[in-house]
């Protein structure tokens, strides 16, 4: 969120009419809302910039990062430009996963997706479903809702490193303390849904060879940074 709220408030004072910036920060609703207003009455303007631009990103990352965004102009004069994020638990460890190549966690992104979609259906409808199939289902429905708002922030952070070129991302998951052990049910549940896979139980594909190192490498890191350690990049 520091991010985001360095992003918009440079917008304002690069691009304001005067001293006066105001910051308003309030939570609602498990939703973080944070308002940045100026006396400019102008409101943004989301640019395009070029692959070897340094400028003009700034409405592209909030875009990106924030669950919601927007610009009002003020009845006094000026405007407001805010976003809002997932409100963070004051228990919250912050879990970092380093140098992971953008690549593999997009791909990583996308199975898990497509396996965790299938699962889902599959509890609506449970006719026909093995019980492991019809386990995994209302497994993947608490799982899936619990962290829904990291595995989008850390893919949306992943889709913009794409697409300004890099080859690695480092990710920062802000995980509630007390769901260290739902991160790591999550991975588990992903292993026994690819057996289903290769069983040809499940239409998705098994995540590949690669994807699934991944996978169990996030699973460790979580339980390492959980326990006091420091963070270890990815490295295959």
């Amino acid at each position: 969120m520091r991010l985001l709220v360095s992003e918009v408030v440079t917008n304002a004072v690069l691009y304001g009419v005067g001293e006066s910036i105001e910051v308003d920060v309030r939570c609602d609703h498990g939703r973080l809302r944070v308002e940045v207003g100026d006396p400019n009455p102008s409101l943004p303007i989301r640019r395009r910039p070029g692959p070897g631009s340094t400028s003009g990103r700034g409405l592209e990352l909030v875009d990106v990062l924030a669950l919601a965004w927007g610009a009002d102009p003020l009845e006094r004069g000026g405007k407001v430009v805010w976003f809002e994020v997932v409100a963070a638990d004051a228990r919250t460890v912050p879990i970092f996963l380093l140098a992971i190549p953008v690549h593999l966690f997009v791909r990583h992104a996308m199975q898990m997706d497509d396996v965790l979609h299938e699962l889902r259906l599959r509890g609506l409808d449970n006719n026909g479903s093995s019980s492991a199939s019809a386990r995994l289902s209302q497994v993947a429905a608490e799982l899936a809702d619990a962290f829904a708002p990291f595995h989008h922030g850390a893919l949306a952070a992943a889709e913009l490193a794409r697409r300004r070129g890099q080859e690695a991302v480092d990710l920062e998951l802000p995980l509630p303390s007390h769901d260290g052990q739902s991160a790591i049910e999550l991975m588990t549940m992903l292993g026994e849904a690819d057996e289903l896979c290769r069983l040809g139980q499940l239409m998705a594909l098994p995540a590949p060879g690669d994807v699934a190192i991944l996978r169990r490498w996030v699973a460790a890191e979580v339980v390492r940074q959980l326990a006091g350690e420091p963070p270890n990049p990815y490295r295959g």
